[in-house]
């Protein structure tokens, strides 16, 4: 019997979570561009990624996981508090972005503006996971000595 790491279980979890979340930005983004669903299908999906980026941002702050990245390299403690702030803004940005596609008709002009506040909306979620998947590389899998 092998035991496990809770680190490493913890990485492994937020990389999952990422990938996740890159799945269903991804499936939005072809739907947006394509317009190849009904407004009202668009809008469930927004409403699921809302939910997923909701826990994913609770678990990785309730997971210990930010506390772990902390407890191991204290020099990376202000970057964790940039990334936990930003779980703030992004979850007013996609719940606003849930509200605007429930109230949608359909038009050119709404799938427009759906379009525009979801690619902003996914260009600073993803710029935030990779931050995010780089803190983890650095502090779980750098050895810079004992002299952090």
């Amino acid at each position: 019997m092998t035991n496990s790491d809770p680190v490493d279980e913890a990485y492994e979890h937020m990389l999952r979570e990422h990938a996740r979340l890159r799945g269903l930005l991804d499936e939005l983004g072809r739907m947006l561009s394509e317009r190849s669903a009904a407004i009202t299908d668009v809008s469930g999906r927004f409403t699921e990624l809302q939910a997923l980026v909701s826990h994913h941002f609770r678990t990785e702050e309730e997971s210990g996981c930010f506390g772990n990245m902390i407890s191991h390299a204290p020099r990376v403690s202000e970057r964790v508090e940039i990334l936990i702030a930003e779980h703030g803004s992004m979850s007013v940005e996609i719940e606003e972005l849930v509200v605007r596609a429930s109230d949608c008709r359909g038009t050119h002009d709404d799938w427009e503006e759906i379009g525009r506040r979801f690619h902003r909306f996914c260009g600073r979620l993803m710029n935030h996971e990779t931050v995010e998947n780089e803190l983890l590389q650095e502090v779980f899998t750098e050895d810079i000595g004992s002299k952090d």
